[in-house]
């Protein structure tokens, strides 16, 4: 299979772009102490409107990303995303 890239756009909710970001800080973290599959990860912080990010990422596959997903879903994954 052949390496997939997304883009996605979030906006945090007015009073929480500091939390949302150290949030999205934890993928790289993650990357670098060798989680399978992923090969970069990127997060873009918009000058004009300080809620606004963008994520950049690229997965060496559709099925890295599913198994990543798989074992991150949980219910305090969830709660943690309220910011956004």
């Amino acid at each position: 299979m052949p390496p997939v890239t997304y883009f996605v756009r979030m906006v945090a909710k007015e009073g929480k772009a500091d939390e949302v970001l150290e949030l999205l800080l934890v993928n790289p973290r993650r990357i670098e102490a060798g989680e399978s599959g992923n090969l970069a990860f990127g997060v873009h912080r918009s000058t004009d409107n300080p809620n606004e990010f963008w994520l950049y990422e690229t997965w060496e596959s559709v099925d890295a990303v599913a198994r990543t997903r798989a074992a991150t879903n949980s219910a305090a994954t969830r709660r943690r995303s309220a910011p956004w």
